[in-house]
């Protein structure tokens, strides 16, 4: 992931930006990355 923020309770969160337009997110199953959504993300795109 190339981007971070830190929610309200301290939770680091790494997200990434593909495309332009209105935002869509896309969250992974319990024990995985986001690599397997990159995929579907660049098509979204």
């Amino acid at each position: 992931m190339d981007k971070k923020t830190v929610s309200r309770d301290g939770t680091a969160i790494a997200y990434e930006r593909i495309g332009a337009g209105p935002p869509v997110v896309l969250v992974g199953g319990a024990m995985t990355t986001g690599d397997g959504l990159l995929p579907l993300a660049a098509q979204l795109a």
